[in-house]
């Protein structure tokens, strides 16, 4: 009897260890680069799409991924991170976050490091909402630009929620060489790109007004960061 009991768990134990490969084999799957194939075929129409792949749900939500590539370089024995060209088959190109977004209108209120200014009462109730991304034109972020020569400039986008799925050091984009970069750990990543007041008698050139949501540090780059070269005029206010 005990020895038929035996064979039954070790059956039941081997079933359990292959559904769940099984079951992480179809994560990984899911996961992989797809060249925005469906479902997860939501198109931003700049930089992001090279390293993103979302899909866009009944509720008007998005929800996929954002991915990196890592460098080979390690600090303190964490590897270390850029923005992925995921369009590059030569590049190993790796999820870095789970996002979920939703719609959001965000005005541009400085450059470097870039802010966007919410409206408060339009924000999620979770805080953990904390990453801003435009919507269309301009390709690359350079072609961003505060005001029109009257008025500032307010551009549709997704406002999101990122949950990183391994350590690394983030280094962001082309152009980020001069920072330090950001350690990334497993979890909600909380770092913000958004505020919710901002003093317009600062000049824009650095974090010397507004209110911080979440997050009142400096931007050491991010999965949009870079992008343009001084010899690149191609990419900056078009698709």
């Amino acid at each position: 009897m005990r020895k038929k009991f035996a064979i039954l768990l070790i059956a039941l134990t081997a079933l359990l260890v292959s559904a769940t490969v099984v079951q992480a084999m179809r994560a990984e799957t899911g996961y992989r680069w797809c060249d925005h194939a469906a479902p997860f075929d939501f198109l931003f129409g700049n930089l992001i799409d090279n390293h993103q792949q979302t899909k866009l749900l009944p509720d008007g939500k998005l929800i996929g991924q954002i991915y990196i590539q890592f460098t080979g370089e390690e600090i303190d024995g964490i590897p270390v991170a850029v923005r992925a060209d995921c369009t590059d088959p030569n590049l190993d190109c790796r999820v870095g976050w789970l996002v979920t977004g939703v719609p959001m209108q965000a005005t541009l209120v400085q450059k470097g490091p870039r802010k966007w200014l919410v409206d408060p009462a339009k924000l999620p109730n979770r805080s953990d909402f904390s990453h801003f991304h435009w919507v269309g034109s301009p390709m690359k972020p350079c072609g961003l630009v505060l005001d029109d020569g009257v008025t500032s400039v307010t551009y549709d986008g997704y406002l999101m929620k990122r949950t990183a799925v391994t350590e690394f050091y983030w280094f962001g984009g082309s152009g980020n060489e001069d920072h330090n970069g950001r350690l990334v750990t497993p979890g909600i990543d909380s770092h913000s790109n958004i505020v919710t007041s901002w003093d317009y008698t600062n000049d824009g050139s650095g974090d010397h007004g507004g209110c911080s949501h979440e997050d009142g540090g400096h931007d050491d780059g991010d999965h949009d960061e870079g992008g343009c070269s001084h010899d690149d005029d191609t990419g900056c206010g078009g698709h």
